[in-house]
């Protein structure tokens, strides 16, 4: 009797596995129409593939991509083209997605409560002037090299002040404009968005980063006077100033740059977050 009760258990194990995944009726918020969605086109569509939501009940999706990370990036832009609110990614390939961003949270919580000041100011070249003279244009070409050390609509922060300002009682809102590679979860500062395309010059498609930008900012931060700190990976990357530049086009008042990026954040020793990407712009 034992020999059968544990057969049997290792036969639904895999099966269970799946229940998630395959229930369509557990998604929250979309319409029945987004239901059938997921289960005539996701499900049935072949890797890479993945399906995001929005509370204010809109969907996207996205199958046979070459990548996950490209399908995640799709169905996020998909979802959001109609959306008033921002998406979250529900499923990618055969995995639920959507509590991951809860779990980040909770774990950027933690993360902000035992921040300590670094030993240094600053690290891994944060500060470094190579003689780059500061831009009121969004750079377009070679996003990878030398950045000035300030930017006109922000003010240049360091490790240690960013460190100070996320410790404080009235925390900034954090933007990473890092673009994905192969991935669509990466290491970010604890509570950081990633909002991966708001830092890209695209001369054919530069109006629809514009809108897009702004309206998931209007969601993320509703209030022009909202503290915001922009950053990618370090001082040789030009998407934050580019992003931080569209910002203040937007009306947003009180940017800050931290110009080291994650490079310096990870050298201080100072905890990231792995979380999935929060909203594809481009």
């Amino acid at each position: 009797m034992k020999r059968a009760v544990l057969l049997l258990a290792v036969v639904l194990v895999p099966f269970a596995a799946h229940a998630g995944i395959d229930d369509a009726g557990a998604i929250p918020w979309v319409k029945d129409s987004g239901r059938d969605v997921y289960k005539e086109k996701f499900l049935a569509g072949q890797k890479h593939k993945a399906f995001a939501i929005s509370k204010a009940g809109n969907h996207g999706w996205s199958v046979e991509r070459d990548s996950a990370s490209r399908a995640a990036r799709s169905a996020l832009y998909n979802c959001f083209k109609n959306s008033t609110q921002r998406c979250f990614l529900y499923a990618v390939d055969d995995k639920l997605i959507l509590d991951d961003y809860a779990a980040s949270e909770e774990e950027a919580k933690a993360a902000l409560g035992k921040l300590a000041l670094p030993a240094k100011k600053a690290y891994a070249d944060e500060d470094r002037d190579t003689g780059v003279s500061p831009t009121e244009s969004i750079k377009q070409g070679n996003l990878h090299e030398p950045t000035p050390t300030t930017v006109a609509v922000a003010k240049t922060v360091t490790t240690s002040s960013l460190v100070e300002m996320l410790a404080s009682a009235t925390k900034p809102v954090v933007l990473d404009v890092l673009l994905p590679t192969d991935s669509f979860r990466k290491a970010l500062l604890p509570s950081a968005y990633w909002i991966s395309g708001a830092g890209i010059f695209d001369e054919k498609n530069n109006t629809k980063i514009d809108d897009y930008f702004a309206k998931i900012m209007s969601d993320i931060a509703p209030k022009k006077d909202t503290p915001i700190v922009v950053y990618c990976l370090s001082w040789e990357c030009w998407l934050s100033p580019n992003a931080l530049l569209r910002l203040s086009k937007q009306g947003y008042t009180n940017l800050y740059w931290y110009r080291g990026g994650i490079e310096s954040w990870q050298r201080a020793g100072l905890p990231t977050v792995e979380a999935p990407l929060s909203a594809q712009v481009r």
